[in-house]
């Protein structure tokens, strides 16, 4: 008996001279050829046992081969921008600007300058956080 499958790959290749798929199961490999097993699955007619695997084994390469093309999808329309560190150029550029806007009306000291760059910081993940739950 052959040894178990440490580390499963799934590989699915439909092909197009007729209506069936290719599974290659390899042992952590991306690689088709290097398939520890192969089947050929189809939706067949007939009523035997290897039938009703076959046709199982062309519905689940379907479903699998549909979740995968969702999962695409999906992470291409959620591509955002990684936020910076609190103490990037970019935080600090931004928390300045908001600064220079808020001491037209008298100045602050270091500590309240650190705790508006902090609420800034917190706000903007909220912002990000929020714009990503509504795309996905």
């Amino acid at each position: 008996m052959r040894e178990k499958i440490k580390t499963p790959v799934v590989i699915i290749n439909k092909r197009e001279t007729s209506d069936s798929y290719v599974v290659s199961v390899t042992d952590g490999s991306n690689n088709f050829h290097d398939g520890v097993l192969l089947v050929g699955v189809k939706p067949v007619e007939k009523n035997d046992r290897f039938a009703v695997f076959s046709m199982a084994g062309y519905y689940m390469a379907a479903e699998i081969e549909r979740l995968r093309r969702r999962i695409d999808e999906l992470e291409s329309k959620s591509k955002f921008h990684v936020l910076p560190e609190l103490g990037s150029a970019e935080i600090n550029e931004a928390a300045w600007s908001l600064y220079n806007s808020l001491v037209a009306n008298g100045p602050i000291n270091a500590s309240q300058f650190n705790n508006l760059k902090t609420s800034f910081y917190e706000a903007l993940k909220v912002a990000v956080a929020s714009n990503i739950e509504k795309t996905v």
